[in-house]
């Protein structure tokens, strides 16, 4: 849980610092805006790629049990 907690937070500090980068180009070169909009939807990829799984792993952990003989389970 505090592992997620500290992604979320790590998303919403890059999520700022890419929009002030985007902010900040309005008077930059045509080659460095391309480059921090390519910047921003890589990253963007990444975190759709990064929740995908996160999901998928939350449904398999729910999903889970465990297959041990019930001999070895403690009554």
């Amino acid at each position: 849980h505090k592992t997620r907690l500290h992604i979320g937070q790590l998303v919403k500090e890059t999520s700022a610092k890419l929009r002030e980068a985007s902010e900040a180009d309005q008077d930059a070169e045509p080659l460095k805006k391309i480059a921090d909009a390519k910047l921003a939807k890589d990253f963007q990829a990444a975190l759709k790629d990064f929740q995908k799984a996160q999901r998928l792993a939350a449904e398999r952990e729910t999903a889970y049990t465990p297959s041990a003989p019930k001999e070895v389970l403690p009554s």
